[in-house]
């Protein structure tokens, strides 16, 4: 379930998935479809608000933005988005930009559908969180961690379960630097690898 923060000119509720917390959730996303590319991820959803469609977010996975196609301008369009855009922040508490916004939205979708997907079949997700890097294989500035891969397991009901579960994950599936391995426990995201020195403990959960 979301919690609900208040700060000096805003109460926002934090998504589960990404951390992005929003002033309310009549904005959300459907349908979402992706698309491998050779440069990344292409992909296109419904833009809703309190259900109803009025666009199609698009991303053509080669480094471009993500972008909103509008339905009816008059009736929601890029004044809306912005405003609503306003008053999000990110789990670090940070502005956000309307194509921030609209990505952040999509992951949220996403990774609502894929935990869903695991408990259906009694298992759970796991994601590989980490930073982006730059050129020198140093850490890029001003990017927060992002999911860069996935896997599923079995629950984990005692300590002795998710012991064995981090050893699993150090043993059989790939590490990179600046990265950390996480499970949903059914409520947050649970650390499986030791995440950054730098990373405080009590984001990203």
């Amino acid at each position: 379930m979301p919690t609900s923060t208040t700060t000096a000119d805003v109460t926002t509720l934090r998504l589960p998935h990404t951390g992005l917390r929003v002033p309310d959730r009549s904005l959300s996303v459907s349908r979402y479809k992706e698309l491998a590319t050779s440069d990344g991820v292409a992909f296109t959803a419904n833009l809703r608000v309190n259900r109803a469609v009025v666009g199609v977010i698009e991303n053509s996975g080669h480094g471009g933005m993500t972008m909103a196609t509008f339905h009816d301008r008059r009736t929601y369009g890029d004044r809306e988005l912005d405003a609503y855009a306003a008053q999000c922040r990110t789990e670090e508490g940070q502005p956000v930009t309307a194509e921030h916004l609209l990505d952040e939205l999509v992951n949220e979708h996403d990774l609502a559908g894929r935990v869903v997907a695991a408990q259906r079949r009694g298992k759970t997700v796991l994601r590989l969180l980490g930073y982006a890097m730059d050129g020198d294989s140093e850490r890029a500035e001003g990017f927060p961690p992002y999911p860069q891969d996935f896997a599923v397991s079995n629950k984990m009901r005692t300590d002795a379960q998710w012991a064995e579960l981090t050893r699993d994950v150090l043993a059989k599936l790939p590490q990179r630097s600046h990265a950390w391995w996480q499970a949903w426990d059914g409520e947050q995201w649970r650390d499986v690898t030791t995440r950054p020195a730098d990373t405080a403990a009590e984001l990203y959960r």
